[in-house]
C-alpha cells in the first residue's frame, strides 16, 4: 500500500500529542510575562468567564450566568460572592421576587478586564511579530475554525 502522507506530515494523534505537550509551556511563558488579575491568580479562568459574559451581555440573572458558564447555580453563587468581595461585580435583588438576583460588572471589574485585554494584546504582538505574514494570517484562521468546531461540543454560547 502506498503512503499518501507527505513527508513530515503528522497524524492527528501525533499532532494532538505535540499540541498537548507544548500548550502548557506556552501558557506558562505567556502568564509569566503578564501581571494582571488572571496571571497573578487573583481570579480564576471561570471567574474571568463570568466577567466577560457580564461585559458582553450586560447585567444578567444568576441562572443565565450558570447556563452560560456550564456550572451549577450553587457554584456560580459562590463565584459571584468572591467576585463581589473583590469589588468586581455587584449583586442586585429584585423587589418583585427576592429569589431573583441580577449581577452586573462594576467599574473596577471593567478596568480589570481592560487591563487583561491590553496585556494579552501586548503579549500577542510580542509573540507573533516574528512570524511571517502568511503564518500570522493562518494562525487566527485555524483558531476561528477550531472555535466553531468545538462550540457544538461545548456549553459555550
Amino acid at each position: 500500500m502506498k503512503n499518501t502522507r507527505k513527508a513530515g506530515a503528522l497524524t492527528a494523534a501525533q499532532f494532538a500529542d505535540r499540541v498537548v505537550r507544548v500548550m502548557p509551556r506556552l501558557i506558562m511563558v505567556v502568564t509569566a510575562t503578564e501581571r494582571n488579575y488572571l496571571a497573578r491568580g487573583l481570579i480564576t479562568l471561570p471567574q474571568a468567564r463570568v466577567l466577560l459574559i457580564l461585559m458582553d451581555q450586560g447585567p444578567c440573572r444568576m441562572r443565565h450566568i450558570a447556563r452560560a458558564v456550564g456550572l451549577q447555580a450553587s457554584t456560580i453563587t459562590n463565584m459571584v460572592d468572591r467576585l463581589a468581595g473583590m469589588g468586581l461585580v455587584g449583586r442586585h435583588g429584585s423587589a418583585a421576587d427576592r429569589r431573583v438576583v441580577t449581577v452586573s460588572l462594576t467599574t473596577k471589574g471593567r478596568r480589570v478586564l481592560e487591563r487583561i485585554r491590553k496585556e494579552k494584546f501586548k503579549t500577542a504582538m510580542e509573540m507573533f511579530e516574528h512570524l511571517s505574514p502568511r503564518e500570522r494570517r493562518q494562525y487566527p484562521e485555524i483558531m476561528e475554525k477550531l472555535v466553531e468546531q468545538m462550540k457544538d461540543r461545548s456549553r459555550m454560547p
